[in-house]
């Protein structure tokens, strides 16, 4: 549905909140006429339907709603591994400052908070078991790195 331009700067009769007849003359720019405008307006709300359906329909297909799941599963999985990565860039870090230091690498107490604080938020599919088991895999990991440097 189109609707007319709602103003335009001719004064007119209206009513006011107490239900008096009053003259408004509204300033500005207001363009009586919008068929010129209509045709882009037109063409944006329609690319904007059918690309809305698209999206939709790629979500009906049973087999194309699990390929869409596959891929971000998939781009999911490639962030983490991009994320520990880029922890265990911050472990070398951490290395060669507890060398020049001589701090010891393993610290239980750091783990330990680590993972509470994991276990602390509110994660719905995740048990405070596979956490641990998880975290210590990748301290393990750390230590590794740290030991080889």
């Amino acid at each position: 549905m189109i609707k007319p331009t709602p103003s335009i700067s001719k004064e007119q009769k209206t009513v006011n909140e107490n239900n008096q007849e009053v003259k408004i003359k509204i300033n500005g720019r207001h363009d009586p006429c919008i068929a010129i405008r209509v045709i882009p307006v037109i063409n944006s709300m329609v690319a904007l339907s059918l690309l809305d359906l698209i999206g939709d329909s790629r979500l009906v297909e049973p087999k194309e709603k699990l390929e869409v799941l596959r891929d971000d599963i998939s781009e999911i999985d490639k962030n983490i591994f991009l994320l520990l990565d880029e922890r265990f860039n911050i472990v070398k870090k951490i290395i060669k400052y507890k060398k020049k230091k001589n701090i010891a690498i393993e610290n239980k107490n750091i783990e330990q908070n680590l993972i509470n604080k994991i276990q602390k938020l509110e994660l719905k599919n995740l048990t405070n078991d596979f956490i641990k088991k998880l975290y210590n895999k990748i301290f393990n990991e750390s230590k590794r790195i740290q030991k080889d440097d």
